[in-house]
């Protein structure tokens, strides 16, 4: 997205001196601005798999913008960050400091790094084909890889050489190439292609196969190499591994990575821990785990994802966190001077930045229990305190408790001067109280289906709510969109859009709501879907619509080129942001609406996960990414 090259770059790290935490953080001073240039960023992106390095002890962890190796032998842990791009999937080699890695993007689809990690000494894969599983052998001398459609295994010594590789079958039922793991004597390697297959390292000839139970998500095998563990949807299967039968199958719903602890008697999934022998399941973890690795063969020490990078020693049950990448949730906003941005991030805590610099100026906690972003209302936090629902809004930093009443929140919304505030629910409901009040001014039924989307006008006169037309029951709902008196509750008009279907084969959505700064226009994003004639297959066209509020009277229309997430319009009326589907695009309505659709440009980097919002003077844009690092962008004057 950007023209011209920056005159300078710097990354440095905010907060891992505080054992919490580890950012990123760019700055570029673009010359000039024909479009939105990105400032700065915070954070490291997403984690996306860890490796354990034995000498020195070291951490690498694999993310959605590169590598990074984190010392364990200093306090706290210190780390380098290396930029290679898109890291998929990575691995340690035995006894060495070799590491394999296989990128999306930006570096190999497979290839062999040794520090400073920077550039590979040998790539193994060089077709755009991903990886889903990586090993090396116990002994170091192999490495195997599994994509959707094939399986390969590497000799390492004296040069790195395909040895074997063999073509997946295709079923219908099963994705294959999804698990993978060595015996611990390194003769043979299971491998998922449909049913779990035992090839042989040397030759690559099947020796044989374990008693299929599922579409298997995860192998592993215990260090006796007596048992093998494979997990599915509904369960986790044990099998002898000398017979290949099943002596053991396990219910638990999407048990995830597996690994086996206490010489292979236990094994340990997501959710809880299981004696192997008789299948007795003799605990349950207080909160799910993503298992990314058991990081040493005996088991004794184990590293998960909770949305931070967790190092835990499985014999004492001690942890501490190293690692925390970024935005936890799409939740963001400005304060009202716009000095600041805050976020949520992955440890809980609210994060408060310097809009100049992007530095960290402050963290708030906000206790144990669990906070998420509103479906529409990005600045604002939903969260439970002793079993009441309770708000946070990232603007003032200030919460408040929701008064009794509404039952199954959907939505929420408050107005600019954050004197009122608004709730949808699951029944149509819309209720209308003052922030930090212990009741509501008023409530009124709209149609029967959800409120998916809220939004107060700029003077906070009115509040308008949008739904669909169909839900789960028979009830038809003839204008889901309906705006009301914010003071008085009065419904000053409803209306389907001119797109509305008069019969259960068609149906309108509302998706998204924003006022324009000039107060009395609406605009109005939702999906039109109705049966095509002459074959009466559905089809869906994606829309956006001005409406003049009070009298509801339908403006300008455009198409929309995909599905339409959030949007934000810049304070001072001029930008529209959209996210389509997976990319976000903006015009400038100085030069006109958007009336063919087209827009003046796409923002490079925001995925289909990703939130913006504008500062109050509407000079910058900040977005929460998809993989959770936190950008700021300028606007052309």
């Amino acid at each position: 997205m950007m023209g011209e090259k920056p005159r300078w770059f710097s990354y440095f790290w905010i907060g891992i001196a505080l054992a919490m935490g580890a950012c990123v953080k760019g700055e570029m001073t673009p010359r000039t601005l024909p479009e939105p240039v990105q400032v700065w960023m915070q954070g490291l992106g997403s984690l996306t798999g860890l490796a354990l390095l034995e000498e020195p002890p070291a951490l690498a962890v694999g993310l959605t913008t590169g590598l990074l190796r984190m010392d364990l032998t200093s306090e706290p842990p210190q780390g380098k960050w290396v930029p290679l791009g898109w890291v998929a999937r990575l691995a340690a080699r035995p006894h060495a400091a070799t590491l394999a890695i296989a990128c999306l993007r930006g570096c190999p689809s497979l290839a062999l790094y040794e520090p400073p990690y920077e550039q590979p000494q040998h790539v193994l894969l060089r077709e755009p084909e991903p990886v889903n599983v990586l090993a090396f052998s116990p002994d170091g001398r192999f490495l195997a890889a599994v994509t959707d459609v094939h399986g390969f295994l590497w000799r390492l010594e004296p040069t790195p050489t395909l040895h074997w590789a063999f073509p997946f079958p295709d079923f219908e039922d099963a994705r294959p190439g999804e698990a993978m793991a060595f015996t611990p004597d390194g003769q043979e390697v299971l491998v998922d292609a449909g049913d779990v297959l035992r090839l042989s390292v040397e030759t690559g000839q099947r020796i044989g196969a374990l008693n299929p139970t599922g579409d298997v998500k995860a192998l592993a095998i215990s260090p006796d190499g007596r048992w093998a563990a494979g997990s599915d949807a509904e369960g986790i299967t044990i099998w002898d591994l000398r017979t290949g039968e099943v002596v053991q199958r396990l219910a638990e719903r999407n048990p995830g990575a597996l690994a086996f602890a206490d010489g292979g008697r236990m094994l340990r999934s997501q959710h809880g821990v299981w004696e192997v022998a008789t299948g007795r399941r003799l605990g349950d973890r207080q909160e799910p785990l993503i298992v990314l690795q058991a990081a040493r063969p005996e088991g004794t020490v184990r590293l998960w994802q909770e949305g931070e990078t967790v190092w835990m020693e499985t014999a004492t049950g001690d942890r501490r966190q190293l690692l925390e990448t970024g935005a936890a949730a799409p939740g963001l906003a400005f304060s009202a001077t716009g000095e600041t941005l805050a976020y949520m991030g992955r440890d809980g805590t609210i994060r408060v930045l310097e809009v100049q610099r992007g530095q960290e100026q402050t963290r708030i906690a906000l206790g144990q229990e669990p906070w998420w972003p509103d479906r529409t209302a990005i600045e604002l936090l939903r969260g439970e305190r002793a079993g009441e629902l309770w708000v946070w809004d990232l603007r003032t930093l200030r919460s408040w408790k929701v008064p009794p009443g509404p039952r199954g929140v959907y939505s929420l919304a408050v107005a600019p001067d954050r004197s009122r505030w608004a709730a949808g629910t699951e029944n149509g409901t819309i209720w209308v109280g003052e922030v930090g009040r212990g009741s509501w001014q008023w409530w009124a039924r709209g149609g029967p289906n959800p409120i998916q989307a809220l939004a107060f006008s700029p003077d906070g006169r009115w509040v308008a709510a949008g739904s669909s037309q169909h839900g789960p029951g028979p009830a038809m709902d003839e204008t889901p969109l309906r705006i009301w008196e914010t003071a008085s509750g009065r419904l000053v008009c409803a209306t389907d859009l001119g797109w509305g279907a008069r019969d259960r084969l068609g149906q309108v959505e509302v998706m998204q709501l924003a006022f324009h700064p000039d107060g009395p226009r609406l605009l109005v994003l939702g999906a039109i879907t109705k049966p095509e004639s002459p074959s009466g297959r559905m089809e869906t066209w994606w829309r956006g619509r001005w409406v003049e509020v009070p009298g509801c009277t339908l403006r300008e229309e455009f198409t929309l080129a995909g599905w339409p997430g959030a949007l934000a319009i810049s304070p001072d009326g001029r930008w529209l942001v959209v996210r389509i589907g997976g990319e976000w695009v903006w015009w400038d309505l100085r030069r006109g609406p958007p009336g063919d659709g087209k827009p003046g440009g796409r923002l490079n980097g925001l995925g289909a996960n990703a939130i913006a919002t504008f500062s109050p003077d509407g000079r910058w844009l900040a977005a929460v990414l998809e993989d959770g690092r936190v950008s700021l962008w300028q606007m052309p004057p």
